[in-house]
């Protein structure tokens, strides 16, 4: 297999988490009765803008310093990691330097911020009420599923230097300031 198609069987499985979450939250919405819309327009709008925007530029900031096709072929192994229950610090073909620039100064996991923000920005500029409650569940899948499994595999992959980053670099909220510093001699402030 090559990574052209990895890149593609990764970006095409996280496309359908996301459909998967949202087909559930739907069914919630109609189960239990919630209203289908909630809130109104101007200022749920305007903040839903926001955060769409916010969200679709921090995540798209990665493609700046990893190409799309490393992205989802590091995706892919982490997946394939994760489905057949390998050990995750099985390095299974994963061979991506440990970049520490843009937005993984301010967030450890700006790609999932990013797909997080914007789906709650379409959920606030929509109004739909199984968007909004998507959006919870997808944070859930990646504070609960995704990014433990994934730091196991990083501190396998990069040691002790990605220890250091992550005492100093949040997990998903980004700290709006610059914590860690890297250089070819290893971390510094």
């Amino acid at each position: 297999m090559n990574d052209y198609l990895r890149a593609t069987l990764a970006a095409a499985g996280a496309t359908a988490v996301v459909v998967v979450i949202s087909a559930l939250a739907f069914a919630i919405t109609a189960v239990s009765g919630l209203p289908r819309h909630f809130g109104g327009a101007g200022l749920w709008w305007a903040l839903g803008a926001f955060l769409f925007g916010l969200g679709f530029l921090w995540a798209g900031w990665v493609f700046v310093y990893r190409t799309p096709k490393a992205f989802f072929v590091s995706t892919f192994y982490t997946f394939k990691k994760a489905l057949t229950r390998t050990d995750p610090s099985s390095s299974l073909g994963r061979s991506e330097p440990f970049v520490v620039d843009g937005p993984y100064l301010y967030v450890r996991n700006p790609t999932y911020f990013g797909v997080c923000a914007t789906l709650f920005g379409i959920a606030l500029i929509s109004g739909l009420t199984f968007l909004l409650i998507a959006g919870f569940g997808l944070l859930a899948w990646f504070n609960i599923v995704v990014m433990p499994y994934e730091k196991r595999e990083m501190i396998a992959l990069f040691g002790q230097d990605y220890v250091t980053y992550t005492k100093m670099v949040p997990a998903f909220i980004p700290s709006g300031k610059v914590v860690y510093g890297r250089s070819k001699s290893g971390p510094s402030n």
